[in-house]
């Protein structure tokens, strides 16, 4: 298939579809981003019954009943209710949050004897983004005055823990509106079991119009084997929801210095063309149910642009486990820059002008075109894309100058 303005060599996508890439390239300053279409999101004060993760848990079973997702225990509205008492009510191993946002997170585990706090964490009485570990002391497990000792250390931890968590407006914080509309709560909820002694990884499904249109893949996103009890995302990978292995990377939260992410990109491009690229941990059947039940929830939340995540718990199951408007506050850099643009585009139509195969087609040759640097694209005549993008990252964002420029000089559509 060929046409003008460097669509040439798509054989994935149609005439249509051509003709749809070329109205995109010619759309100059107009040129939607998927930051551009997230941002109105930040002050959407309806959002907060998605984002309450004590809510949705609740909407998800009146929606789909049949779909699993962490059993939760209890819900606390005064840190002063967690007690020893309520501690041996729970199981050994439980997931400690908050209701109002994200990074407040404690994972409780070896049987209740240790736990490990990601996020927003206490140090010496005040709030810090580093991670805390806290083990229980050697006590005679026997005894009963043991394991009540324990309960009252732990109860101590999470107490503290919550009350700077219910302390916190996340929506203030981070510009996020629906999240100061919730009711600030500490929950306990099931920690997944699966076998290795980490969470599970994530499929993350970004929807639009209803229907799943791009996975981001994270693998073991709390992994509490890390030094000093860290998070760590082992590997990050987009798919399109049938599966399709798309070569790309993020950045997010404004880092002061750009992260040159060519190397990964080009390592993922080779792996292409050996036919060894990642694939997703889960059965056929599997991928297909979960989109389909992502295509479901966004349905009942009436929101034509949202993401749902899931765990995956084996090749053959996955939980619910929330949903997620505005991923990383809108400050989520999907690279290489041509599908941040196609995710913008996608989301700006009231219909889906491309399909998954085209969008694989035009993402991938973007990213591995032999003898062009991941900087450069196929086609050269965006100037007036490559300074919206400057502005648009640059101003909207509050982003340093060296992130902006970086931005200008890969305009990289196609």
């Amino acid at each position: 298939m060929s046409g003008s303005n460097g669509t040439s060599h798509l054989p994935s996508c149609s005439a249509v579809e051509v003709h749809e890439l070329q109205k995109l390239l010619s759309s100059g300053s107009r040129l939607s981003t998927y930051t551009s279409e997230c941002l109105p999101l930040k002050e959407d004060f309806s959002l907060a019954p998605l984002l309450d993760k004590v809510g949705a848990k609740r909407l998800v079973k009146e929606w789909e009943p049949s779909l699993h997702h962490a059993k939760l225990y209890a819900v606390v509205y005064q840190s002063d209710h967690i007690t020893p008492g309520l501690l041996a009510k729970l199981p050994p191993e439980f997931i400690f949050k908050a209701s109002q946002g994200s990074t407040m997170t404690i994972v409780v585990k070896e049987q209740g004897y240790a736990a490990s706090c990601h996020g927003f964490c206490s140090s010496n009485g005040q709030m810090s983004r580093q991670p805390k570990r806290w083990r229980a002391p050697q006590l005679d497990q026997a005894a009963g005055s043991g394991i009540q000792a324990r309960h009252e250390s732990l109860a101590q931890f999470l107490r503290t823990h919550c009350a700077i968590w219910l302390g916190i407006d996340y929506g203030a914080r981070f510009s996020l509106r629906g999240y100061s509309n919730i009711r600030r709560a500490c929950f306990f909820e099931e920690k997944f079991d699966i076998g290795d002694g980490s969470v599970p990884s994530d499929l993350r499904v970004f929807t639009t119009h209803f229907r799943p249109k791009l996975i981001l893949f994270t693998s073991k996103c709390i992994n509490d084997r890390a030094e000093g009890g860290g998070s760590a995302a082992e590997a990050t990978y987009y798919f399109t929801p049938a599966g399709t292995f798309l070569p790309g990377s993020a950045d997010h939260r404004c880092s002061a210095r750009p992260i040159d992410r060519k190397p990964e990109i080009l390592q993922q491009c080779a792996l292409i063309r050996v036919g060894k690229s990642p694939r997703l941990p889960l059965t056929n059947a599997t991928l297909s149910r979960a989109m389909a039940m992502a295509s479901r929830l966004a349905s009942h939340s009436g929101r034509t642009q949202i993401r749902i995540d899931f765990f995956i718990l084996s090749p053959t199951d996955v939980a619910f486990a929330e949903f997620s408007p505005t991923t990383s506050g809108c400050y989520w850099i999907m690279q290489p820059i041509t599908l941040h643009v196609l995710m913008g585009f996608a989301y700006s139509r009231t219909d889906d002008p491309l399909s998954d195969a085209c969008m694989a087609g035009v993402v991938r040759r973007a990213a591995c075109k032999s003898n062009v640097s991941q900087a450069r694209c196929l086609v050269r005549d965006l100037s007036r894309t490559a300074q919206y993008q400057k502005v648009q990252l640059g101003q909207e964002w509050g982003m340093s100058k060296e992130w902006a420029g970086v931005e200008a000089r890969q305009p990289c559509l196609l």
